[in-house]
């Protein structure tokens, strides 16, 4: 009678076993495919430069520990970047204006009369 019993409880075990180990891959490949919706929604809306504010972070951690810098040199503050990229916006604003104003003085160059006529009689 005992023996019945194990054998029983062997069974039983495996059967459990076999339908945890289904369970289990299931929930794995479910793990899978959110995870891969998360990292897209996290892509999406990620600003690229936040990989800098991580360094930053690391790289206090690290002073922490004791442990040398990774990173030669400095991570600019945001400030810093924020006025830098004004003035290149500014210099491109500039530059911009400074080519329109260029074609235009070009084109009324290329006429003779206020009627636009060509200054060497012919149409263009």
């Amino acid at each position: 009678m005992q023996c019945a019993i194990v054998e029983i409880e062997e069974v039983r075990c495996d059967m459990n076993a076999d339908f945890t180990k289904h369970l289990a891959d299931s929930e794995r490949f479910d793990e899978g495919h959110f995870w891969k919706q998360r990292r897209t929604f996290e892509k999406k809306w990620r600003d690229p430069d936040d990989v800098y504010i991580d360094v930053e972070r690391r790289e206090e951690e690290r002073k922490k520990q004791g442990l040398p810098p990774r990173v030669i040199g400095s991570i600019l503050p945001h400030s810093a970047v924020a006025q830098a990229e004004e003035l290149w916006e500014a210099e491109q604003e500039r530059k911009k204006t400074s080519r329109e104003a260029s074609e235009v003085t070009v084109n009324s160059d290329d006429t003779d009369d206020s009627e636009g006529t060509p200054r060497n009689g012919k149409a263009q």
